[in-house]
């Protein structure tokens, strides 16, 4: 197995689970920062990574941190114990908002829905591209399509309830995730986090560089917000955040395409998706976690050698 690829086994080693795959991949799924984290962290990660044969993280607070969201850097993870809250029910709204709308509820909404999405669509027929169904006749150039989710007591799905005004009522991990994809997937994402205070300015200046630059690039910019966390490479780490999400056509030159996207974004002190494409070199991601350096001490203590490294990490943390 080349190394790249191993790397991409470990990431996956750790998405049997939902929740474990936000955690320990790429952090977890936005939600408002207003309820905290939407899902309480790991408390206990084993791991085995050579020269150590076992490695318990829970005894110490920096390890459980580093461990959090690690890439496949510290050895292979073989246990994960999860803190979890009680159970709960999500009830859906999917609305269709012009610009003007988004704009204006946007502070409050962010702060405090449980969930508030959005995907702008550039064009007409931009909501094809990520096969989402919109009202017939509705012309979805420069409106969106906004998820509006907010918590019930699990014990609302008792006797098949229903909420007032919602299009869905269910458990969360029937409600986040977006239709499937069909066919062969063209798409190539890059997803950057920008401080929660900057998002609404990071939006507009992307808007305006699709419709100003590249107008055969029909994909939606998806927009949510994140609560802050405090694992040490999690792009949400010590900060409330803006995800801010493209693609490009894998036949439309998607790389100048996102090279482009990720220069109009950084004025705004990005972070990335780490399971995505991104444009940070060490130095960029140096300055852009604040933890970098705890993070890699820890790396070298635990992996010398650096057989967990592998070609597309080793010149960010090697």
């Amino acid at each position: 197995m080349h190394r790249r690829e191993f790397h991409v086994f470990l990431l996956r080693l750790s998405a049997g689970a939902f929740l474990t795959r936000r955690l320990l991949a790429a952090a977890r799924v936005g939600d408002s920062p207003s309820i905290g984290e939407l899902y309480k962290r790991a408390v206990v990660i084993d791991s085995l990574c050579s020269p150590f044969p076992h490695i318990d993280a829970s005894p110490s607070p920096e390890l459980l941190a580093a461990m959090q969201v690690s890439l496949g850097l510290l050895g292979v993870i073989t246990e994960v114990e999860l803190q979890a809250r009680e159970a709960f029910a999500i009830a859906e709204r999917i609305e269709f908002w012009p610009l003007e709308e988004i704009l204006a509820r946007w502070d409050n909404e962010m702060s405090n829905r449980r969930h508030f999405s959005f995907f702008w669509m550039p064009a007409a027929d931009s909501p094809d591209r990520l096969f989402m169904e919109y009202p017939d006749g509705l012309d979805m150039t420069d409106w969106s399509r906004v998820k509006l989710y907010d918590e019930l007591p699990a014990s609302s799905l008792d006797d098949g309830g229903s909420a007032a005004g919602a299009d869905r009522l269910d458990r969360p991990y029937r409600i986040y995730p977006d239709p499937d994809f069909e066919g062969e997937i063209v798409g190539r994402e890059l997803e950057y986090m920008v401080p929660f205070d900057r998002g609404k300015d990071a939006f507009l200046a992307l808007r305006e560089l699709v419709l100003a630059k590249y107008p055969d690039n029909k994909y939606p910019i998806e927009i949510r917000s994140i609560a802050a966390d405090n694992a040490y490479l999690s792009p949400f780490y010590a900060r409330d955040s803006i995800s801010v999400s493209i693609c490009g056509h894998k036949y439309l030159d998607y790389r100048g395409f996102l090279a482009d996207v990720a220069t109009t974004l950084d004025p705004f002190d990005p972070r990335p998706h780490w399971g995505k494409l991104y444009y940070l070199d060490a130095e960029r991601v140096q300055q852009a976690f604040p933890q970098y350096d705890r993070f890699t001490g820890i790396r070298e203590h635990l992996d010398p050698s650096g057989a967990f490294l592998g070609p597309h990490l080793s010149p960010i943390f090697g």
